[in-house]
């Protein structure tokens, strides 16, 4: 009778009979009640399918831990009673209960990994929430009403990536709006300063600096109608903008202006590639995104038919990620690998994970046995493929710093004038890179840039008819950038020098 009782009293919710699949990759207990302490009846295992008979709305919260990754995650549901098997009934916690059988994607969305020097986050292709490009938002806020999690965040500006890249110390940086409704950003440190936006729930910021004077205010609930005294203090955030990423997308003419696409019409172009047999044309799109891995594609067409193609494979090995890269610049292939962690990690696993990171130093006895032009054609295509994310980078996504100071923003704002069309000034972009290198030299930093710096400064002093390009990539050239080398000794090489 106490049984009887007990589930009389629990609210139910009518859903009508839906199907749902467990993603607890530990599986996932059945009780007979709602509740933690009820009797065990069964365990479903991870991919099981179960219906959805009905809600209780009774809620709960807990901390689960991949014990693959060691991620930490909280996951918000309730109980709800589930049929499974041959009419099998229970309850079960439907935190970890999906819709759709499991992806790549879906299984890692909202977690962060780095590979020692930036770090990816990975979001589900349901999460993303595509809208044009938005200023950032920019003011203060009471950080009572903020969390530090990228759970199911979103995004002021959401540029449609399914991946995001940037660097450790940003993606550390991000905390999303933790209150129910929207909330006011003000000009100023206090509740009397003018309203300069609103943020709604889950949004992510940076936070940008802290005022010093702690305070408490009462946080009414309109939902319950309760309230709670909440301590904290006026912050200064902005709205988060990702580095740069890596989306559905595709320019279908010979502007060179990439354009997202949906998950339908991403589908539509893997099935149907042959529909860029054409000049100055591309697309990147998901090809496989299955339980345990994840495999897109990037394909480009150039004017004179000469083709590139990317395919890039996400995979989980025990506790990392690992990233594969299959790069074809036209008939020469080139792979790489590239391993990833949880940012979470402590320091000396994120140290080692850099030193498996970096390049291939060459032995003395490799030198003998490997040709000088090998080296070359590997180097080549390795900063190949650099150059294509610098240039892609400077151009839709970097944006000129203000008032830059370090060699690292001059050296942002030189290539945004290089490269950006609406912003194209290389005079101005020579000067930048002149005072990056002049400020580096100072500090005296070895950093990997300047070889760089050195080559597209002579392109833009080509480009404007003025002296000292082969000097530049003379300097560039000898700081071990292989495509100055190269346009030093081949004549042709200088349409590069071309607007």
């Amino acid at each position: 009778m106490k049984k009887l009782l007990l589930l009389l009293l629990v609210p139910m919710v009518s859903l009508g009979q839906m199907d749902y699949y467990v993603s607890a990759k530990g599986g996932l207990n059945v009780r007979e009640a709602p509740e933690a302490r009820a009797k065990k009846v069964a365990t479903l295992l991870y991919g099981q399918k179960v219906t959805i008979e009905s809600k209780t709305d009774i809620k709960l919260i807990i901390n689960d831990t991949d014990k693959e990754t060691g991620i930490t995650k909280v996951v918000e549901g309730e109980w709800v009673e589930v049929i499974f098997g041959t009419n099998f009934k229970g309850y079960v916690f439907d935190g970890f209960l999906r819709k759709n059988s499991s992806s790549f994607l879906t299984r890692n969305d909202g977690t962060a990994w780095t590979d020692g020097t930036k770090s990816i986050i990975f979001r589900s292709l349901s999460s993303i929430e595509y809208r044009e490009s938005k200023e950032p938002v920019r003011g203060y806020i009471f950080d009572g009403f903020l969390k530090k999690s990228i759970d199911n965040i979103k995004f002021y500006n959401d540029q449609g990536y399914f991946i995001i890249i940037d660097s450790i110390v940003n993606t550390k940086n991000i905390y999303t709006i933790s209150s129910k409704s929207a909330i006011d950003v003000r000009d100023s440190p206090n509740s009397s300063g003018n309203v300069v936006g609103k943020l709604m729930s889950g949004m992510a910021v940076n936070v940008l600096s802290e005022t010093e004077n702690m305070l408490t205010i009462n946080d009414v609930d309109n939902q319950v109608g309760g309230s709670r005294e909440m301590p904290g203090r006026w912050v200064e955030i902005e709205t988060y903008s990702p580095l740069s990423g890596h989306r559905q997308e595709t320019f279908p003419d010979n502007n060179g202006s990439w354009f997202y696409v949906d998950k339908a019409e991403a589908s539509r172009i893997v099935k149907d590639p042959g529909k860029f047999d054409c000049h100055m044309c591309g697309y990147q799109a998901i090809k496989e995104n299955t339980l345990n891995k994840l495999l897109f594609v990037r394909e480009e067409m150039g004017d004179y038919g000469d083709g590139e193609y990317l395919k890039h494979t996400f995979s989980i090995e025990k506790k990392e990620i690992v990233e594969i890269k299959d790069y074809y610049d036209y008939n020469d292939p080139v792979s790489s690998k590239r391993i990833w962690i949880p940012i979470n990690s402590n320091s000396v696993d994120i140290d080692r994970i850099k030193n498996r990171n970096k390049p291939k130093e060459y032995s003395q006895a490799e030198l003998d046995s490997i040709s000088a032009r090998e080296i070359e054609l590997r180097a080549l295509q390795e900063e190949e493929m650099t150059m294509d994310d610098t240039q892609y980078y400077f151009l839709n996504d970097a944006r000129l710093i203000e008032d830059p100071k370090s060699s690292k923003d001059f050296y942002n704002n030189g290539l945004v004038k290089f490269f950006n069309p609406n912003l194209q000034n290389y005079m101005e972009a020579i000067d930048d890179l002149n005072t990056a290198i002049e400020i580096n030299v100072v500090q005296d930093e070895e950093e990997l840039w300047v070889g760089p710096a050195y080559f597209y400064m002579g392109i833009a002093k080509g480009r404007l008819s003025l002296n000292g390009v082969r000097d530049d990539w003379k300097m560039a050239a000898s700081l071990g950038f292989y495509h100055a080398k190269k346009a030093i000794r081949e004549s042709e090489y200088f349409d590069l020098l071309k607007k």
